[in-house]
């Protein structure tokens, strides 16, 4: 991948999305994250917020991945040993959508984890450099690591506002308006890359084409090829698609393609100057059908 081509990180980044609507469908809050080897570029586990169901306020998402790596990848004679575990995780880029927060980003670092990719800004708790910049304080620097946003940020935005506009949380199944307070509604400012990393360290990362969003907030997001439109249409076809059969559904490629196809529409595509397409048609979750409401 070169600088200036973030497809696979977008590819990457829609995964964790769509764990995030799985939870939405849930009732959870629609954060998500998916934990991906470096050395493979195969995702080793993925987690989304439990809190609502686990009546546990850690459970955030990746604490649940955090969780599914100890138990799959790391062996019970190794739990002793830290820096056995501090090398799994060293392979680890955790693609999440929405910045950690302070909590979770400090259990990261603890673990060694090798660099984060987040979506939108956690503006109350953010620990990748938002409200504290726990990834690169001073409590260690053998620990520290970088953290990218920005990827899929308006739809990560999108996807809380879905969570945000439900109604009768009570229900059996999960209702939410159609539409409401989300068409050709604003989107928050694009991010302060500069809080979050250094000159060189943006360049390399997002390539010089974009440097323009460093220093200063643009009101555009950044696309996979710069000048280049986007959706999560495409972004979910193809490797992205496989990723989520093999994950989550394992052989039954037909409720994944249906469940993706739905996933999708609920995103305004992006066109190429970075600007949120709203002559694209979204949907919204629709309410479910009174027949297949469970029994009370």
């Amino acid at each position: 991948m070169s600088a200036d081509d973030l497809t696979n990180e977008f590819q990457h980044m829609v995964v964790a999305l769509y764990v995030g609507y799985r939870a939405l469908l849930q009732g959870e809050t629609p954060v998500a994250c998916t934990f991906v080897s470096n050395t493979t570029g195969k995702v080793i586990a993925v987690g989304s917020n439990d809190t609502n169901g686990s009546l546990n306020g850690t459970r955030h998402a990746e604490f649940v991945a955090i969780e599914q790596v100890m138990n799959e990848k790391i062996p019970f004679s190794k739990r002793d040993d830290l820096q056995y575990i501090k090398d799994v995780f060293n392979d680890i880029t955790v693609y999440v959508t929405v910045e950690p927060c302070i909590m979770c980003a400090l259990a990261l670092r603890q673990l060694g984890i090798n660099r984060v990719v987040f979506g939108c800004a956690n503006e109350r708790f953010g620990g990748n450099g938002t409200v504290l910049l726990v990834n690169k304080d001073d409590i260690g620097p053998d620990r520290e690591y970088l953290s990218y946003g920005g990827i899929l940020r308006t739809e990560a935005v999108q996807l809380l506002r879905n969570f945000y506009i439900q109604e009768n949380e009570s229900a059996p199944e999960p209702q939410i308006k159609r539409n409401k307070d989300l068409e050709r509604k604003a989107y928050p400012i694009n991010l302060a890359y500069d809080k979050y990393l250094l000159r060189h360290q943006f360049i390399e990362y997002y390539g010089e084409s974009r440097i323009r969003f460093w220093n200063q907030p643009v009101d555009a997001e950044i696309t996979p090829v710069e000048g280049k439109q986007y959706s999560v249409t495409q972004l979910i076809q193809g490797k992205s698609g496989n990723i989520i059969r093999q994950k989550l559904y394992g052989d039954d490629k037909k409720k994944s393609e249906v469940e993706c196809k739905q996933f999708a529409l609920m995103f305004y595509g992006i066109d190429e100057m970075g600007k949120v397409n709203f002559e694209s048609r979204i949907i919204t979750l629709e309410e479910p059908d009174p027949k297949r409401r469970k029994k009370h």
